[in-house]
């Protein structure tokens, strides 16, 4: 009994740190879109977003990622509301952290999915759409 204890303990700790490690506000510099449905479409910018992450896995993955994208003297908000659904994956070395999103614009749940990534190394935060479209965004942390 008391070994189960420990055990889950250590993976409730282990696992809340680790989504709390990449809580706070980033500043974006770069910006990437690739477009399944329509190449022409694609676009690498200089970018100048916020994001910011407040993600909580136990007990059970929550919290919102929010994207304030400013162009032009003009700022609007992104809202990426999680759904409890989580995964890791490894790509080229990387290790992604995924989850499950509802996308709100103006503080209006839209009907649009989506899954957001950070990547381990907290330099990328990256949006993947149901359309098969991609942005990503370059980012450090403020």
């Amino acid at each position: 009994m008391r070994k189960s204890t420990l055990i889950l303990f250590i993976l409730f700790f282990s696992n809340n740190i680790f989504s709390q490690e990449f809580n706070g506000v980033y500043s974006s510099d770069f910006t990437n879109f690739v477009s399944k449905e329509n190449p022409s479409k694609n676009f690498s910018n200089p970018d100048s977003s916020i994001i910011s992450i407040d993600i909580y896995d136990y007990p059970k993955p929550s919290g919102n990622i929010t994207l304030t994208i400013k162009q032009n003297g003009e700022s609007a908000n992104i809202k990426f509301v999680l759904t409890g659904e989580k995964e890791v994956g490894y790509e080229d070395g990387t290790t992604y952290i995924t989850y499950q999103a509802h996308i709100y614009l103006l503080n209006q749940k839209t009907q649009t999915k989506c899954t957001v990534a950070i990547d381990s190394k907290l330099t990328a935060f990256i949006v993947l759409y149901e359309n098969g479209s991609a942005q990503s965004w370059h980012i450090k942390k403020l």
